[in-house]
């Protein structure tokens, strides 16, 4: 074997070397180990595993009542471990004891005093008993009370007058231990128990029931208890002399009200009660009992009514804890007196502690679950010793979690818990191994060490293990926890990384804690702030782990100085709508408290209120509460640095109120002669104002006295029984709580039947059936059965056409009418009527009936749709809609009553409606930026038209009205110092986005304007901020803008950059670079460019390539269809000129060397009316564009005359806008109305006169648009005339006025057409009435129109005149009916426009035509003289 062993390899060698000595060292190790086991008596059945202890208490202390000077011996018992017997220990009020001649310890253990002290001996006692090399146990706590009575009662007898008859009660209340007894007195001699008469109870009281005269008298009694005697005062119980009040009646009064009580679970308590009140019978109240609103059930025998009205409770139960009512009721009214019995339960364990082996370094969790009642309050103790929550030992609710366990946790513990009535105790064993150290028995959950040393972890081959984890980073680092990322083994081994184990530290500590994971981060918790950890890391393969650990020294970042919790939180009901909220300063406010939080809500809401409390309060009184509704409280302190830990909430409920409604849904129904049944439902949830206890029911007969029935508060029904036969019955109801009844109901009236009526066997036929006949509908009408003695509960109504019973319908006992609708005209009808009980229907009646012929009216001629719709954009929510209504005539003045429906819609919405009374609507309320489709029609009665044609717009543009969303910091990879802002557009962008505004500060504190703005143009969702502080805290905030303005501005987040630009201060692995690749740095650039063949390929990758091959491709379609279209536009250029080459003198653009540009002075002007078609110009038929399209021709300009719209002179450029942008009815070629002639014209608003043009600038002709007439709106047909296009307000005069018209010769070879003068009109000016700016059609951006109906086909348009230069005039439009334009005065909003009721305005038009023909002859004649 040596030699075989020399023969190996050197490394092979050593490897195996220090296998066997590691071996070794452990054995050895665990061997020398000075076992706690060993020393505390754990015997190991081989040796090696260790076995829990059995020490435990076999007989602990009990509480004991003991008289003064009297002797009491306290016992306690542990069983024994070893041989020998542990050590015992005696404590008396936390303080160990030390013998006396008066208090010693026995033999035994049991403590014994001699004579007991009240002052010096009562309180609290324990036994510690130990066992050295295994711990100390402490038993559970014994009360040590003396005897006593107090000097004084609580509660005494007090005066009492009451009738003869009536029930009187006493009751005395002194405090002692135990419990005095009492005896009552009258007039100086002793009361003994008499069942019909005196009755006394041991929790002092006395009843007296059926008072006579001889009762009256003096009453008091005594208490006997320690040895010593109490008397109370006197009361005097005499007669009541108002006699009177007893014929009247009386509502129920309570001599003795229960009193709120507290027991032991098993024990006995009795609940008094009693009370007095004659109703108009001279009957005593009926006295019961409920519980939480509910009746009690005594038909299990705990629970019976002894006395006069008093229940009593034996063998008490956990369950019997609640609300006990005690209700006294008679003819006349109720009264509830309310008591909360508490049942008092001393603390049981649910969950008890187990023994536990836990290998070192891990987290256990010791579970220890108890109940009482109050709560009980649970400490832990280590061999006897409290534990405090501290950073490594910490109380999760009522269990402890050890973190970290090492060595010295091994032993002891304890789980205590404790209420007012009584404590408990158990302990646990724990038993700490290390970590090769297999479990006696297999946990449920095998740690990583346990199944890697079962699987050859330490046998395995030291070439086969992997290498330690590379590049250990903290990637992320708070306050209380660090997530630490690394990178698999640069050596994995022969076979895949299965797991890792994490081992933390704090330094200078032995305390090491250990987790396992599977990926390559771990998130380490529960760390303290500011403190520095070391933190280990090792690979596992299936041959074991690694041979050495990833090492990181980390400290975790510093924590805010903020207070700790606010203490002693409480919150108690002061009236049903306030709460006061108490509290104690924090333990450690780590500086001034500056303020108070006080954060509440309702119960059951997810809206949080707060309150903010000065900082030298530490109490408040919250008003305006809901009655009777919990609330939850906290507080949260405040201090310079912010606010600091929040309080455990707790929760408190207002008090209770009476209802502040009326019960709901309240009906009646007659059952029977002598019955009535009263159905209700509770008030609502927030008007109950507390738990109903009970309704009320209120009842009477007409003219007479009413009576009070009282339910239990679960009740929905009851049934008034004892009635008188064929009488009519009031009723009302009211719910009632503890602290009485709230409204009660409007009354009812229901009626009883006349006799009992029989229910054996189904009703009669009924006496009679009435059938009237309609068009479409039938009248049916019945008559019940008079003389029947058979009750009936309803009738069944059935019809059908020519059958019965086709369609049935039931109706109550109380109905005899119903209209059968929606039946066919002119058919045979059968009808029935039965009536029917719970035994049936009974035989039916029948009818057959006609229903009438239908005379429908011929109908009317239909209504044509309102026709010219119009819109006009007033603002990024309103629009204005007009139109014009064909059948009103010319004025469009409305006389009837008819009104217009406006249908608007956005794209892919439901359409909203609108209705107006005139030819005008307000449209508000509408979405900036949304486009929105309009149409018309007329409702006129039952009639009304088809919708008219669609017209669409869009609403201005408003600001942002919402802010940004999902802003998210992100930080820049290889530049720590940046960050980039990522976020999404707002919902609600109210038109385009241009751009953003991005806020930044280090102070969140500061106003806005304050922060650092940088802009982002356009509609990018990102920026990057740079140059950032290291180690500091930006907050960050982004505002979206379009061209109406600034949106809001976003929520603040924070982003905090890393110390330093090193590889563990990126927040993640996905964030730290390989090398510093920064602006700047361009070596380190090249580095990385270096150093990144060796992990991924070089050269372009395919998306890139895809990417130029596509630019390329895309350049180069784009130049030849430009080379297609240059030649395609030279070739048409040199057609059109060769063709103005050969036209000759027909042309009307003459040659370079004529001087004449017109017809010879001497011929003679054609006749307007009869030859104004050889006047057009030539050119004008052989322009390729229709004439009687709707947009506006022009000829081609040349080089020298093309020019953008920003070049054209002042003016031109708005009236370039307005002929490419008009349509029919525009300002342009304007067609008006009666309405359009009421409101003023556009003016223009300018300061100074429009700059001239160059001398040299060429116009281009402007080719009038013919006026297009719609065959609705046309005027009756006449003879032709000459069709005109009138340019409103001399609007295109002024603009083309100022340029310079050659007048010398013709323009020669420039291609342009030149103009005909217009000639100032002088005569038959019609003035226009002054006022504000009229906007039009063409003033305004028109929508786009869906025609619903195409031109005549018996009227062509009838081409335009052509235009000469032209000078300002006042023209006059061709009449036809359009939608009335709209006046705007400039920032206010638009009223509706009113129609003029004149009737003289066709005379006048008829006038300004004539004008306008003689202008137009004046225009023709100049046009012959050059």
């Amino acid at each position: 074997m040596a030699s075989l062993f020399y023969k190996w390899r050197p490394e092979t060698r050593l490897r195996l070397s220090l296998l066997l000595v590691f071996q070794v060292l452990v054995v050895n190790f665990v061997a020398s180990i000075p076992s706690p086991s060993r020393a505390a008596g754990i015997h190991n059945t081989d040796g090696s595993v260790p076995q829990f202890t059995n020490f435990t208490f076999i007989l602990e202390p009990v509480s004991v009542i003991v008289f003064k000077a009297e002797a009491v011996r306290l016992d306690c018992q542990t069983s024994k471990s070893r041989n020998r017997n542990p050590s015992i220990k005696w404590i008396h009020n936390g303080n160990y004891i030390v013998g006396d001649i008066r208090r010693y310890q026995l033999n035994n253990g049991s403590l014994y005093i001699s004579e007991v002290d009240k002052n010096t001996d009562a309180g609290l006692y324990q036994c510690a008993v130990t066992e050295e090399g295994l711990g100390t146990l402490l038993s559970r706590k014994a009360t040590l009370e003396v005897a006593y009575l107090k000097k004084s009662f609580s509660l005494e007898p007090r005066d009492l007058s009451i009738y003869l008859q009536d029930t009187a009660m006493f009751q005395c209340d002194i405090e002692g231990i135990p419990r005095p007894n009492i005896t009552w007195f009258k007039d100086g001699a002793l009361v003994v128990d008499r069942t019909s008469k005196f009755r006394t109870y041991p929790e002092g009281v006395l009843e007296i029931a059926d008072v006579a005269f001889g009762d009256f008298g003096l009453y008091y009694c005594e208490a006997d208890g320690a040895e010593k005697s109490r008397k109370s005062t006197t009361a005097k119980l005499e007669h009541n002399p108002n006699i009177e009040q007893v014929h009247d009646g009386l509502e129920p009064k309570f001599v003795l009200r229960p009193r709120d009580t507290s027991a032991l679970v098993g024990s006995k308590v009795i609940l008094f009660c009693g009370a007095n009140g004659r109703d108009e019978e001279k009957s005593q109240p009926v006295i019961t009992w409920l519980k939480d609103g509910v009746t009690i059930d005594y038909s299990h025998g705990r629970l019976a009514v002894i006395g006069g009205g008093n229940l009593q409770i034996l063998d008490l139960q956990e369950k019997d804890d609640g609300t006990y009512t005690c209700r006294a009721e008679n003819s006349i009214d109720s009264a509830d007196a309310d008591a909360k019995l508490t049942v008092l339960a001393p603390p049981t364990f649910i969950v008890r502690p187990q023994n536990i082996f836990a290998h070192e370094k891990t987290d256990i969790r010791l579970n220890c679950e108890v109940k009482g009642n109050p709560r009980p309050n649970v400490t832990w103790l280590k061999n006897g010793d409290p534990l405090n929550d501290q950073h490594y030992i910490q109380l999760e609710g009522t269990s402890l979690r050890i973190l970290g366990l090492v060595m010295t946790d091994y032993g002891l513990y304890q789980c205590f818990a404790e209420n007012s009535v009584g404590t408990i105790q158990a302990a646990s064993h724990l038993i700490v191994l290390k970590q090769d150290t297999p479990l006696p028995v297999p946990p449920s959950t095998p740690s990583i060490f346990y199944h890697l040393h079962r699987s050859g972890t330490l046998t395995g081959s030291f070439d086969k293990v992997p290498s330690e984890p590379r590049d250990l980073v903290a990637a992320i680092t708070s306050t209380r926890y660090v997530t630490l990322s690394w990178n698999i083994p640069e050596h994995p081994g022969p076979s895949e990384i299965i797991s890792y184990s994490v081992l933390w530290n704090e330094v200078g500590s032995e305390r090491e804690r250990v987790m396992n994971t599977t990926t390559k981060e771990a998130n380490v918790n529960r760390l303290k702030p500011n403190t520095e950890y070391e933190f280990k890391v090792r690979a596992y393969n299936r041959f074991g782990p690694s041979t050495k650990f990833a090492y990181l020294r980390h400290r975790t970042e510093q924590e805010v100085d903020v207070p700790s919790e606010a203490r002693n939180l409480q919150a108690r009901a002061l009236s049903p709508t306030s709460v006061g909220i108490t509290w104690e300063p924090p333990a450690d406010p780590k500086g001034a408290i500056t303020l108070y939080d006080l954060i509440y809500y309702a119960v059951g809401d997810t809206d949080e209120q707060r309150v903010t409390i000065a900082k030298s309060s530490v109490s408040y009184i919250l008003m305006g509460l809901k009655k009777y509704r919990e609330y939850s409280f906290r507080i949260v302190a405040h201090n310079a640095n912010g606010p600091g830990m929040s309080t455990e909430e707790i929760v408190a409920r207002t008090y209770s109120d009476r209802p502040s409604a009326a019960p709901q849904n309240f009906t009646l129904e007659t059952s029977s002669s002598s019955s009535i049944v009263v159905r209700w439902e509770p008030p609502p949830d927030d008007e109950c104002n507390g738990q109903i206890t009970g309704y009320k029911v209120r009842f009477k007969k007409q003219g007479a006295n009413g009576e009070t029935v009282t339910t239990d508060g679960n009740r929905r029904l009851y049934a008034l029984t004892d009635l008188q036969k064929d009488m009519e019955y009031m009723v009302r109801i009211s719910a009632q709580t503890v602290n009485g009844s709230g409204p009660a109901t409007d009354w009812l009236k229901k009626t009883t039947y006349k006799d009992d009526l029989d229910e054996t066997k189904p009703p009669d036929l009924p006496e009679r059936l009435v059938v009237r006949a309609r068009t479409t509908s039938l009248i049916v009408q019945w008559v019940p059965n008079r003389g029947s003695k058979i009750l009936v509960r309803g009738y069944v109504l059935g019809y059908g056409k020519g059958i019965p019973d086709v369609y049935r319908q039931v109706f109550e006992a109380d109905t005899f009418y119903h209209d059968i609708e929606n039946l066919q005209p002119a058919s045979e009808y059968v009808v029935s009527i039965r009536a029917y009980n719970n035994k049936g229907e009974g035989q039916p009646r029948y009818e057959t009936v006609f229903t009438l012929e239908s005379t429908e009216e011929e109908p009317a001629t239909p209504m044509l749709p309102p026709i010219g719709l119009k819109t006009v954009v007033l603002s990024s929510s309103a629009i204005i809609v007009t139109w014009t209504d064909d059948s009103l005539g010319k004025n469009q003045r409305i006389t009837d009553n008819r009104f217009y429906t406006v249908k608007y819609a956005a794209s892919r919405t439901r359409p909203k409606y609108h209705n107006s009374t005139d030819l005008i609507a307000h449209i508000n309320d509408l979405k900036p930026a949304t486009t929105y489709e309009f149409a018309v029609k007329i409702v006129k009665g039952r009639r009304e038209s088809t919708w008219s044609m669609s017209v669409s717009n869009t609403t201005l543009e408003a600001a942002p009205g919402s802010t940004p969303r999902d802003l998210t910091p992100v930080p820049v990879e290889g530049d720590p110092l940046s960050v980039t802002l990522n976020w999404q557009p707002p919902q609600k962008p109210n038109g385009l986005i241009t751009g953003y505004l991005v806020f930044y500060t280090i102070d969140s504190s500061l106003d806005d304007r304050n922060w650092v703005m940088e802009g982002v143009l356009g509609d990018k969702l990102s920026k990057t901020i740079r140059d950032l502080t290291q180690d500091t805290t930006y907050y960050f905030k982004v505002q979206a803008r379009n061209k109406m303005g600034y949106g809001p501005i976003s929520t603040t987040v924070y982003y905090k950059t890393p110390k330093a630009a090193s590889k563990g201060n990126f927040p993640n692995k996905n964030l730290m670079p390989d090398s510093d690749t920064s602006p700047g740095n361009t070596q380190n650039t090249k580095d990385a460019s270096s150093g990144k063949k060796d992990n991924q390929p070089g050269g372009i990758t395919q998306n890139l390539m895809i990417i130029i091959i596509a630019c390329v491709v895309g350049v180069t379609f784009c130049i030849v269809v430009a080379v297609v279209t240059i030649v395609l536009c030279r070739k048409r250029d040199a057609e059109e000129r060769n063709k103005r080459a050969a036209a000759g003198p027909k042309s009307p653009i003459k040659g370079k060397g004529q001087k004449s540009c017109g017809p010879p002075r001497d011929a003679k002007p054609p006749d307007l009316w009869i030859d104004h078609e050889p006047m057009e110009l030539q050119t004008m038929g052989k322009v390729g564009h229709a004439e009687s399209t709707t947009s506006m021709a022009s000829t081609r300009r040349n080089s020298h005359d093309t020019k953008s719209i920003d070049t054209l002179p002042p003016g031109m450029d708005i009236l370039e806008h307005k002929r490419k942008d008009s349509i029919v009815g525009d300002i342009m070629y304007h067609s008006g109305s009666d309405i359009d002639d009421r409101l003023p014209p556009p003016h223009l608003h300018t300061s100074q006169s429009p700059p001239q043009p160059p001398p040299q600038q060429q116009r281009s002709i402007i080719r009038p648009k013919p006026i297009m007439i719609p065959v609705d709106t046309q005027m009756p047909p006449r003879e032709a005339v000459a069709t005109v296009t009138a340019f409103p307000n001399g609007h295109l005069m002024q603009r083309l006025a100022v340029s310079q018209v050659p007048t010398a010769s013709c323009v020669e070879d420039s291609g342009v057409i030149p103009m005909r003068p217009v000639y100032p009109r002088t005569q038959y000016q019609m003035p226009y009435v002054t006022g504000p700016p009229r906007v039009n059609a063409g003033d305004i951006t028109q929508p786009s129109m869906k025609p619903q109906q195409s031109a005549s086909p018996y009227k062509k348009p009838t081409p335009p005149i052509s235009s000469g230069p032209i000078k300002p005039r006042t023209p006059m439009s061709i009449i036809t009916h359009k939608a009335p334009d709209v006046t705007l005065d400039p920032g206010k909003e638009v009223p509706d426009i009113q129609k003029s009721l004149s009737t003289e305005e066709l005379t006048a038009e008829m006038a300004n035509l004539e004008g306008l023909m003689k202008d137009l002859n004046a225009i023709t004649q100049q046009n012959f003289e050059c």
